[in-house]
């Protein structure tokens, strides 16, 4: 009878520690397989207090979230598809979108914000909205909007965008075009240089019809070159981009394709990091004439 007694003793002492083993192996598990949360949003403002500081949270209902924040908080930005950035927590903007990471202990421990970057001119700007000249209209938000208030119709404006709603959470103003890095868009020499077909009468001008000159057919008269070419040298700003066709003079003597039918516009974008840009076209035939 000690015997089996000892047995059985042995037995639930073995029973026990496998309960035990199962449940720091449940509770391991659990902890490892449990993802953070993400919280997404539009970035509110910064409130501080003795256990320290909680960011505010607009989020999409319309409600909004208060987060205690980790006082070793890691925050980024980026603008889309570029690289990202260390930037402090003061540094977030009022309406700036954010996606919040809360750790296991309920504090959030990463910021990451991102932006679309755009460079346009306001054609209009009224109550709190702006029209640009891409025709896109911008709600103006928080810094954006008290930076909107002083604005006049033709200003040219960087402004940091939701990707979501469009909504500028940041502005810059400028009397100068900018480029969607926010920098002044820079003078560019842009010279154009098109081969002509052979039997391109002597006596005829070659010239440019631009979408900047609403197509007017002899809007840019070229000068000629030696071995059947004609240049000309536009001085355009950085990031311009520019439609355009060769003509004669007039549309019935436009460029056309080898076969005599109706090309689609040429394309010019204008680089902003370098003073000087050239372009090498080919005419392939005119329209009034054989190839």
């Amino acid at each position: 009878m000690p015997s089996q007694g000892f047995a059985t003793t042995c037995q639930i002492w073995r029973d026990m520690l496998r309960f035990v083993v199962l449940v720091l192996t449940t509770i391991s598990l659990l902890g490892a397989s449990a993802a953070p949360t993400v919280l997404l949003g539009a970035f509110a403002g910064i409130e501080t207090d003795v256990a320290g500081a909680s960011v505010s949270l607009l989020q999409s209902d319309g409600s909004s979230r208060s987060l205690r924040v980790a006082a070793d908080v890691s925050v980024r930005e980026r603008a889309i598809g570029g690289q990202w950035r260390a930037i402090g927590l003061l540094d977030l903007k009022e309406g700036e979108p954010i996606a919040a990471t809360v750790g296991p202990g309920g504090a959030v421990n990463a910021i990451d914000a991102e932006f679309t970057p755009v460079a346009t001119r306001f054609v209009l700007v009224k109550n709190d909205y702006g029209v640009g000249t891409n025709g896109s209209v911008y709600k103006l938000i928080g810094a954006a909007a008290r930076a909107g208030a002083k604005l006049t119709s033709g200003t040219y404006v960087y402004l940091r965008t939701d990707p979501q709603t469009k909504a500028a959470f940041d502005l810059v103003a400028s009397s100068v075009p900018l480029t969607e890095t926010g920098e002044r868009a820079r003078s560019v020499a842009v010279t154009l240089v098109a081969r002509v077909p052979v039997n391109t009468p002597p006596n005829d001008i070659v010239y440019i019809a631009t979408n900047a000159q609403s197509w007017t057919p002899n809007a840019l008269r070229m000068s000629p070159l030696p071995g059947n070419k004609w240049t000309l040298t536009m001085t355009l700003l950085g990031g311009t981009q520019l439609e355009y066709k060769y003509t004669r003079g007039s549309w019935p003597s436009d460029e056309r394709d080898a076969a005599g039918s109706e090309i689609t516009n040429r394309t010019l974008v204008v680089g902003n990091d370098q003073d000087v840009q050239t372009i090498d076209d080919s005419i392939v035939r005119w329209a009034d004439l054989p190839s």
